[in-house]
């Protein structure tokens, strides 16, 4: 997942084509393929639990407002089906036939599949306990210097530190602009937009987040060869990988901004209906 000639993607190998002559249907089934193939699932799961933080922030609701109108908006707007299908309207929309075909062919390598699913496998909820033991170890076993060179090229080529800012700032953003709907205006917080949010943050929320991306690659990776980790770390930096690494940041960013606004909607809607007698 850290990750021109228009051509199609067909089973087994790939079709000349220019890019507006591709059908929806068909546009809907390559990005549906590649996104599978870079295990995008495992990161919206992920992206969604970063979203209990944020809510556990939030000020206090009265009950009845929080179970009946906010809790369901959020449910709905936020779940990982929703996410999921908005990451794959932005790359339809935003077809790219020829770099998803390249990205396609580099998921389908041998190591593209093997350190895919080493990421799917570390985002895991099953691996938080595994996550943190293996960070405990690192401050008397250090890795060698070649391979923490290696994720911080990886790191540099996805922006991952930035990305991962970037995405609990807006997580922070989309919860408190939802319930900010519901409380007096005297109190909502009208939250700046996510930029703003990210230059805001203090050099040591940066530096710790980098350790913390560093740390988490060295956990994801430890099982690869650093044979392997050079080979993919050329794969994420070709032109190909930098590309679907920086346009699944966006789209990211712009289901969380969707979702958000949703839920806005619903909860307003809920509120009307509430106010009915």
């Amino acid at each position: 997942m850290l990750r021109a000639l228009a051509v199609v993607l067909v089973l087994g190998g790939v079709v000349p084509a220019r890019a507006a002559e591709v059908k929806p249907a068909e546009r809907a089934r390559v990005v549906a393929e590649v996104l599978e193939l870079a295990a995008v699932r495992a990161s919206v799961e992920q992206l969604q639990r970063g979203l209990t933080g944020p809510l556990g922030q939030q000020p206090s609701l009265p009950e009845a407002t929080a179970r009946d109108v906010v809790a369901p908006a959020l449910r709905q707007a936020f779940s990982v089906d929703q996410l999921y299908a908005y990451v794959q309207s932005a790359f339809e929309q935003n077809f790219d036939a020829g770099r998803l075909a390249a990205v396609a062919t580099q998921l389908r390598t041998p190591l593209g599949r093997k350190m895919t699913a080493l990421e799917a496998e570390a985002q895991s909820p099953s691996s938080a306990d595994a996550l943190r033991d293996f960070v405990a170890t690192l401050a008397t076993n250090r890795p060698p210097a070649e391979r923490l060179a290696l994720v911080r090229r990886l790191d540099n080529a996805t922006r991952a530190t930035e990305v991962n800012l970037e995405l609990t700032v807006a997580a922070q953003v989309a919860v408190t602009r939802v319930v900010d709907v519901v409380l007096p205006a005297a109190q909502r917080r009208n939250p700046p937009d996510v930029a703003a949010g990210v230059r805001a943050l203090p050099l040591s929320t940066w530096s710790a987040a980098r350790t913390g991306t560093e740390n988490a690659l060295l956990f994801a990776y430890r099982s690869a060869s650093t044979k392997d980790l050079r080979a993919y770390a050329e794969m994420v930096e070709s032109e190909a990988g930098r590309w679907f690494a920086a346009f699944l940041h966006r789209a990211f960013l712009e289901s969380f901004a969707t979702a958000a606004a949703q839920a806005v909607e619903a909860v307003r809607t809920g509120l009307a209906g509430s106010a009915q007698p």
